[in-house]
């Protein structure tokens, strides 16, 4: 596709909070740093958890109501 359909951004280093203020919503695996920067900044969050604590901060944004629900993956 052109540049202007590709939405999507991967970006190794960069200054999260001045990013995370321009996303439409921001998918990561629920490091508490991310996760408490991309609330902050008022974007909706979608979780993929891989190990640790992560699934229970997915956990916790659910129970919450503060992601979006569907089928877990």
């Amino acid at each position: 596709g052109t540049a202007e359909e590709n939405q999507a951004i991967f970006l190794i280093n960069t200054a999260q909070p001045a990013l995370l203020s321009r996303c439409s919503a921001v998918v990561h695996l629920g490091s508490p740093a991310l996760l408490a920067r991309a609330l902050l900044a008022g974007v909706p969050n979608v979780l993929f958890p891989s190990f640790s604590d992560q699934h229970y901060w997915a956990w916790r944004m659910r129970e919450l109501g503060l992601e979006p629900t569907g089928e877990p993956v």
